[in-house]
C-alpha cells in the first residue's frame, strides 16, 4: 500500500471516529472539527465522509433544538 492511500484511509477513519456527544456544546464542537476537515480537504472520498458525518451532526443539532445552527451548516455544505 502506498503512502498516499494510507494517508487517505487515515483521514477517512479520523472523520468516522469523531463522536458528537449529547449536549449542544459537544455536538457544535465536533461539527466545527468536521466542517474544518470538509473545507480544507479536496479528496472526494474525504469530502464524502465529512458530508456523511456533518449530516449526522446536523440531525443531532435539530433533535437538541438548535435548528438555526443546523440550517447554517446545511447552507455551508450546499455552497
Amino acid at each position: 500500500m502506498d503512502i498516499e492511500k494510507e494517508e487517505l484511509e487515515r483521514k477517512i477513519k479520523d472523520v468516522e471516529a469523531i463522536e458528537f456527544g449529547d449536549s449542544l456544546e459537544d455536538v457544535s464542537s465536533s461539527l466545527l472539527i468536521v466542517m474544518t476537515l470538509f473545507e480544507v480537504d479536496d479528496d472526494p472520498k474525504v469530502i464524502k465522509a465529512c458530508k456523511y458525518k456533518l449530516f449526522e451532526g446536523i440531525s443531532l443539532l435539530k433533535k437538541l433544538g438548535d435548528k438555526e445552527k443546523a440550517s447554517e451548516i446545511e447552507n455551508k455544505i450546499k455552497n
